[in-house]
């Protein structure tokens, strides 16, 4: 929090873009991070509570007390609970506030408060994401997240722990019982959900039953990243075990009957994406030029307003149907996928899968930037030892595909080794391919949150006019100091 508190803190005479908007689903945090901040400078500072406004509220009294008692930071919550014929009132409070004193608000639902924001017109949007490996792995040891080196880092983390938190949010030996953290997963999904159908009861969404929602919100936080097919479907359920589908029959049942229903599916992915529960993936269309030297095969969109996207609460399939997920290790690889894919569009502005043939794929690649001179790079996941990984033919194709799209660099993972370059690769760049590193797992996906805070950090300091980072991914392990070889 000590970088955090300093930008909460400063106490600027001019308060240019200063009205912050604070983004999330329900029971993230927002509230208890408004209090924080209050706490670090509670003399200037004011902390409201928009609950049960009255509709007569005198917004220009309440300014004139504000500057009157010298309060410099303004922190407004729950602004989705003000009634709707006093949005223009709160909006240009907002605007009058925001030239004396820096403002921070946030609420319930996050496509009204971006609305809020977009209408106020000034500042900056932060989006909270679901509680991070490394905010688990600090509160584990009792630590800030700011205080962690990258050698601290080094001996907190193990493939297990990341696999633990890969499969139900929670690590070992941590605090929270798998009950817990399901249940407390469980709350956010649907309570968040239920918050923004009750706030946009008029939207499409009216067209879903209950069990349509339900079943959908199952479907998605299994296959996790949404997108269409070829054939303009939604992409298939994963591959799950005779005992697992035994057990769930009713359940797999209505899932496979539910994909028919593609309208329905399109309406549940805009719910998720306007309330907060997942994030848009850029897409790679040909006609777009994202400085690619090879252009991937063209994709079909969900609609014309969501490429793909990519649910944040993946540990819901677990509850909502059977804890047995997390014992099907076949899973893990995938989840890990769409985890690295999930923290590349948190530091990127553009990251997405590659496909251009059945066998010329790489998990993802992504831009440090839409201009040139961008940086560009490329990941492979894998869920296996580094002996599998190892694979000459499989390393050849992946290095291929990377050096004919221009990628700077290739990050591969593994499950027990970290900053390995191939013996076979050991020449490689002197023939023109790029920088290929093997890293491990949990290691990478440390280097990808660190470098999303670092960015965030930049953007509230006013440091950075960007909330994206612009390294690389092997940029960000060694800027962190978790570039050590670990054979």
């Amino acid at each position: 929090m000590n970088k955090l508190d300093a930008c909460a803190a400063r106490n600027n005479d001019a308060y240019e873009d200063s009205a912050t908007a604070i983004l999330g689903v329900r029971q993230i945090g927002k509230t208890v991070l408004l209090k924080q901040l209050y706490n670090v400078a509670p003399s200037i500072s004011e902390y409201r509570d928009c609950t049960g406004l009255p509709s007569d509220f005198d917004f220009d009294g309440y300014l004139r007390k504000l500057l009157d008692s010298g309060v410099k930071r303004l922190f407004l919550d729950e602004v989705c609970k003000i009634q709707r014929d006093m949005v223009a009132d709160l909006v240009s409070f907002i605007k009058n506030a925001s030239a004396f004193m820096s403002v921070t608000f946030t609420g319930s639902t996050k496509q009204a408060v971006e609305a809020l924001s977009a209408d106020v017109c000034r500042g900056i949007s932060v989006e909270l994401p679901p509680i991070m490996y490394i905010e688990r792995l600090a509160w584990a040891q009792s630590e800030e997240v700011s205080s962690l080196t990258g050698k601290d880092l080094l001996g907190m983390s193990s493939i297990d722990t990341f696999a633990s938190y890969l499969n139900t949010g929670k690590i070992l030996g941590g605090m929270l019982t798998d009950a817990t953290a399901l249940d407390y997963v469980r709350g956010i999904v649907n309570d968040t959900t239920k918050s923004y159908l009750s706030r946009y009861s008029s939207s499409s969404a009216v067209t879903l039953a209950r069990r349509d929602i339900d079943t959908i919100l199952i479907y998605i936080s299994l296959v996790q990243h949404v997108i269409k097919t070829k054939k303009n479907e939604y992409c298939d359920l994963p591959l799950l075990s005779k005992d697992i589908k035994n057990l769930i029959k009713n359940e797999w049942a209505a899932l496979k009957n539910i994909l028919n229903a593609t309208d329905k599916i399109t309406a549940m992915c805009h719910i998720i994406l306007n309330s907060g529960l997942a994030r848009k993936v850029a897409v790679y269309a040909p006609s777009e030029g994202a400085g690619f030297f090879t252009n991937p095969e063209p994709v079909p969109l969900i609609d014309e307003n969501i490429p793909s996207l990519i649910f944040e609460y993946p540990w819901y399939a677990s509850l909502a149907l059977t804890p047995l997920l997390n014992k099907q290790e076949t899973l893990w690889g995938i989840w890990l996928e769409n985890d690295l894919l999930m923290k590349s569009v948190y530091c990127y502005p553009f990251a997405d899968k590659f496909r251009r043939d059945e066998t010329d794929e790489l998990n993802m690649v992504y831009l440090t930037g839409l201009f040139v001179g961008s940086k560009k790079g490329g990941i492979e996941s894998k869920w296996r030892p580094y002996s599998k990984v190892n694979d000459a033919k499989s390393l050849m194709r992946y290095v291929r595909i990377a050096r004919e799209l221009g990628l700077d660099e290739l990050t591969l993972t593994c499950k027990d080794k970290n900053w390995v370059v191939p013996p076979m690769l050991n020449n490689a760049q002197s023939q023109g391919y790029p920088e290929t590193i093997v890293c491990r797992a949990d290691l990478l996906h440390l280097a990808l949150e660190l470098g999303y805070i670092e960015a965030q950090e930049k953007l509230l300091l006013g440091n950075s006019n960007t909330c994206y980072t612009d390294k690389t991914a092997l940029e960000l392990m060694r800027h962190f100091g978790l570039d050590k070889t670990i054979e």
